[in-house]
């Protein structure tokens, strides 16, 4: 079953059991056993899942090595015993008819995992077209020249789901990440720019820099912050997300201390 469906369904079958509409004996562990029998006997994704476990199958169909709950740890696979802990997105216990669906299954990290447990998620990860609704936008606050604050933004209900594991909490420590971009960003002061800026131009035509100085800006803050700020797939990268956001707040605040 598609993901998109399995909300609308997921909301029905938890209605129709409060009304007692469903017969809740479909729900029996023997019969949720046989479901589980006919899905591991099958094929999965044109696959016989008996040649890898279930998560290491997922890692690699669905292309991701971080944990797609926090965007901090990695979650790939070191051989064919070991790989991500797969969480149901519904509450197996809640939901047992989804117990065996292959889009119940999200491969995360062992910390998400345990804390979140039964915990009930309201934004499901691979779902593209609600990726601008929920989008976390990552900040920071200078509280004291040595304290800083983590701080995020985003839709109630990704929020939610955040908060349920602690990822605000998880977060603080790279408060010393932020001070380190910080200290790149007095280090590189506008005049060590500038004298990038003419070794750089040295190497393109006059006609290219008249139209693309800020591009050559970019290479210079690549050579300071990495790669990783222009990177638009960061759903791979550890802190990409987070990273991402400080680099764009840093340089905000730069451009307007400069103009």
């Amino acid at each position: 079953m598609p993901p998109e469906k399995l909300d609308n369904l997921a909301r029905l079958i938890k209605y129709r059991m409060d009304q007692n509409i469903i017969n809740k004996k479909v729900f029996q562990e023997e019969n949720i056993q046989r479901l589980k029998a006919v899905y591991t006997e099958g094929k999965i994704l044109g696959k016989k899942i008996e040649a890898k476990k279930i998560n290491i199958l997922l890692v690699k169909e669905l292309d991701i090595a971080v944990c797609p709950y926090c965007n901090r740890n990695y979650v790939n696979s070191r051989d064919d015993k070991l790989g991500a802990q797969m969480d149901h997105f519904y509450n197996k216990d809640k939901y047992p008819i989804f117990a065996v669906s292959i889009y119940n299954f999200i491969p995360v990290c062992g910390v998400c995992n345990n804390i979140k447990r039964t915990i009930d998620f309201y934004v499901y990860p691979f779902l593209e077209d609600r990726e601008k609704k929920h989008e976390v936008k990552f900040s920071y606050l200078m509280k004291g020249i040595d304290d800083i604050e983590i701080e995020y933004s985003t839709s109630i209900e990704k929020k939610s789901d955040m908060d349920a594991i602690n990822l605000k909490e998880a977060y603080s420590i790279h408060d010393t990440d932020v001070r380190k971009m910080l200290d790149r960003e007095e280090r590189y002061s506008e005049l060590y720019r500038q004298e990038l800026r003419d070794l750089l131009k040295s190497n393109y035509d006059t006609d290219f820099i008249e139209f693309n100085n800020s591009f050559i800006d970019d290479d210079i803050d690549c050579l300071i912050y990495g790669d990783i700020i222009f990177e638009n797939d960061i759903r791979n990268i550890s802190l990409g997300k987070f990273r991402k956001d400080i680099y764009q707040e840093i340089k905000s605040m730069r451009d307007r201390d400069w103009n």
